[in-house]
């Protein structure tokens, strides 16, 4: 978090993003969501005993049910910035936009707040180089009011610098039951 966004938070008692999506970290144990718990395991597992896991070290072939769930950042350190390389089909569909390929700070165009905040959270998570939940409602598509609840893991080539994130989202929207909420670890 840069010192602007830790200021805010420490000023207001929240940021943006919990002011104008009510999204708001939460601790890692305070997960339920089975997909996302799914994918820390899977990202534990191929950490072992490293800071994080290599990007070289996951296979999709393992998660491929949960592929439209997932998101994937690549981390650019001279300068820094931050590109979608993989935007899910769940995910683009409660964004309203696929925004794979597109910078973080240009993904979402309509919404300028949301992609500068977005911007700040995924850049504090690259520089703590560690595991993220994430919980509460945001609005989506539509307008449409989510339920959300993600985890945002680290990747990294060398051991030490943030390369990619890993994301996986669920949302679901209460007032069109069934849409967003099929369980992907059901047979």
């Amino acid at each position: 978090m840069d010192m602007a966004a830790a200021l805010e938070r420490h000023e207001t008692g929240q940021s943006e993003l919990e002011r104008v999506h009510g999204v708001s970290f939460i601790r890692l144990r305070e997960l339920n969501e089975p997909v996302c718990l799914e994918m820390l395991s899977y990202w534990k597992a191929k950490r072992g005993d490293r800071h994080m896991p290599s990007p070289d070290d996951l296979k999709p072939a393992e998660f491929a049910r949960i592929m439209p769930y997932l998101l994937l950042l690549q981390v650019d350190h001279d300068p820094f910035d931050l590109t979608y390389r993989l935007f899910g089909e769940q995910v683009a569909i409660s964004f309203g936009v696929n925004s794979g390929g597109r910078r973080v700070l240009d993904a979402y165009p309509d919404n300028p707040t949301l992609s500068r905040e977005l911007f700040r959270f995924y850049s504090y998570i690259a520089s703590e180089r560690r595991p993220f939940a994430a919980a509460g409602t945001m609005l989506g598509a539509g307008d449409r009011i989510m339920r959300t609840e993600g985890v945002y893991m680290p990747l990294s080539y060398d051991g030490e610098r943030t390369d990619r994130i890993l994301g996986c989202s669920m949302k679901y929207d209460d007032t069109r039951p069934g849409f967003l909420d099929d369980d992907p670890l059901s047979p």
